[in-house]
């Protein structure tokens, strides 16, 4: 099977998991009031979103597949800048999570990130478009891990921080992440001349 093939099947499955773990992970996420929780609900969202641009795209001109990543990095862009600010938010009031929840729900949402990691692990070195949906897998996955960490802490604790630091934690993967894709964008877009 081509690889443009191969890829358009584990997007189109990433898309799916995705969508379907945002509704899960968001009424839960708010059930326990866990800003974790909450962002990653929205960091499946934005996924969701991100692979379905992929799919749009994939048998566009490269200049059109460049120009997605370039969208797709600004929603990370836009989803660290959200992070960054809720955590002021709660910073500034009492509310405080669900360790156990936050565990749960964390363990179900690393499965289904794995899951995707693995379908697209093969495409990591791709092109700017398939570099941004690799990314996007890699930092679920990070975030699940972490988000579980914060759950046993703040069990163990009986604190909001634990919650607070994952937050701020995601907030730098997703910046970070979509500089790295600005600056393939960014290279890629040399070469093309609109």
């Amino acid at each position: 099977m081509p690889k443009q093939k191969l890829f358009l099947k584990a997007v189109s499955i990433a898309l799916a998991i995705n969508f379907a773990m945002f509704l899960i992970e968001i009424g839960f996420g708010f059930y326990a009031n866990s800003l974790a929780l909450i962002l990653d609900a929205t960091d499946f969202l934005g996924d969701s979103l991100n692979y379905g641009i992929a799919i749009f795209v994939l048998s566009k001109p490269k200049k059109w597949q460049s120009v997605s990543a370039l969208i797709k990095a600004s929603f990370m862009l836009s989803f660290g800048i959200y992070v960054l600010t809720s955590g002021v938010y709660r910073v500034l009031t009492d509310i405080q999570p669900n360790g156990k929840i936050m565990i749960y729900v964390s363990f179900f949402a690393l499965i289904a990130n794995a899951s995707v990691s693995y379908l697209l692990f093969k495409f990591r070195n791709g092109s700017s478009n398939q570099q941004s949906v690799w990314l996007c897998s890699r930092n679920d996955v990070i975030n699940n891990l972490i988000t579980i960490v914060a759950g046993v802490l703040t069990l163990l604790y009986h604190s909001k921080w634990p919650d607070l630091i994952v937050a701020m934690v995601m907030s730098f993967l997703a910046i970070s992440s979509a500089g790295k894709i600005f600056q393939q964008v960014k290279k890629e877009l040399n070469d093309f001349k609109f």
